[in-house]
């Protein structure tokens, strides 16, 4: 039977779409599986002779494994429902900026946590019944799946459907990460030689990161472009799509104290209509993870951050935020750090 899709996934992201409906299949009828585990398999009475504590626990994997089994048999299919879901945006969004949070901060550690005390219960006199050590399985597989699905909502996230505008194929807008690895190519051409790079101020190394971005074709490149609250380093406006695609800002790494300034000042050029930045820091220390612990803890405690959703290495980090404007409204910051070390 062929595959319906609906009229604003572009050909182009056709595979995207059917691989979120390849996991959605996995999950068929998990939710009435899972409900069987309490309704017919009694797992509250197999957990009755445990403490208040272990109980509470193991009910909470009870209602996180059903949240899961819901969000993948039945929330992923929605995507092709455009009453729900109008734009391919509206359905990314919600996954991104409030499903997958709540999975990594909530359902997730409650399940390590039922693991954990699974674990001790081992060399107990009671043991574990069939039934956590059931669900403590399923719940694994469910978070595994999931996690895939949220790789492949940050690459739908990245591609031509996710705009609201409707565009054919040919004339679809640049992908914004294509702009970002020219970014990082050039980046690691600073770190691969230090000794020509380090003398050079923030100015003159946004500038070769300017002309760089100059080489790709459609793209209007603007320096010291006014956006919204100020001039922003580097614009990057998309002339096949007429949006702006991507806002940089430049810094060079002065401490700690310097990164909740610099990405409040980003937040500050970010207008409703911007959906990506990218926040540069040239680094000069030679304790080069330190700087890079401290600015993933720092940006992650931002009030404004709502998760991380992807990290190519340590050296680039890719953050949902919530815009200053309208808190239901959001984009994506990428970090990168180029690392060009006074060597003498």
């Amino acid at each position: 039977m062929e595959r319906r899709y609906r009229d604003d996934i572009l050909e182009s992201d056709r595979r995207i779409f059917s691989a979120l409906m390849n996991y959605s299949n996995l999950f068929k009828d998990s939710n009435q599986d899972w409900i069987k585990i309490k309704t017919v398999e009694r797992f509250q009475d197999s957990i009755a002779k445990y403490s208040r504590e272990k109980i509470n626990v193991f009910e909470s994997l009870y209602e996180e494994g059903y949240y899961l089994t819901q969000i993948g048999e039945f929330e992923l299919p929605k995507i092709n429902t455009t009453e729900i879901y109008p734009t391919i945006q509206s359905f990314v969004d919600k996954f991104l900026n409030e499903t997958f949070p709540y999975i990594e901060r909530c359902s997730k550690k409650k399940i390590e946590l039922a693991i954990k005390y699974a674990d001790e219960l081992k060399g107990s006199e009671f043991g574990v019944p069939y039934q956590i050590t059931g669900m403590i399985n399923n719940a694994k597989e469910y978070l595994i799946n999931l996690g895939k699905v949220k790789e492949l909502m940050i690459t739908l996230n990245n591609s031509s459907s996710y705009y609201p505008s409707t565009v054919s194929d040919n004339e679809a807008p640049l992908r914004v990460d294509t702009i970002l690895q020219t970014i990082y190519r050039v980046g690691q051409a600073f770190t691969q030689n230090p000794q020509s790079y380090s003398k050079l101020g923030e100015e003159e190394l946004r500038s070769i990161i300017s002309v760089s971005l100059r080489s790709i074709p459609g793209i209007d490149v603007t320096d010291e472009a006014v956006n919204r609250a100020g001039k922003v380093d580097i614009r990057i406006y998309d002339s096949g799509s007429d949006r702006i695609r991507l806002i940089t800002e430049c810094k060079i790494w002065t401490g700690e104290g310097a990164v909740a300034p610099a990405v409040n000042q980003l937040l500050g050029y970010i207008t409703s209509d911007n959906l990506h930045a990218c926040l540069i820091f040239f680094v000069k220390n030679k304790e080069f993870l330190n700087v890079l612990n401290t600015a993933e803890r720092v940006i992650s405690e931002h009030v404004n951050c709502i998760c991380k959703i992807d990290g190519l290495n340590n050296q680039w980090i890719e953050y949902r935020f919530r815009k200053i404007d309208d808190e239901y409204q959001y984009f994506n910051m990428n970090v990168i750090f180029f690392h060009i070390p006074n060597i003498k």
